[in-house]
């Protein structure tokens, strides 16, 4: 009975608060660790080599 109360009392779209919270608080280590221009110029040298790793 209690599964059935609970299934009927969960809406749809219920956000994954504890994964936005775990999100956030990468965000502000990432952000603390490195400037924005730094984190651009990784992504785009790991983009670069995902490119040539496809590309064989």
């Amino acid at each position: 009975m209690f599964t059935m109360v609970q299934k009927d009392c969960n809406t749809v779209a219920t956000p994954n608060v504890l994964g936005i919270y775990l999100l956030a608080q990468q965000m502000e280590r990432w952000n603390a660790q490195c400037t924005m221009e730094s984190r651009e110029r990784e992504t785009r040298e790991k983009a670069e080599l995902l490119g040539r790793a496809i590309e064989k």
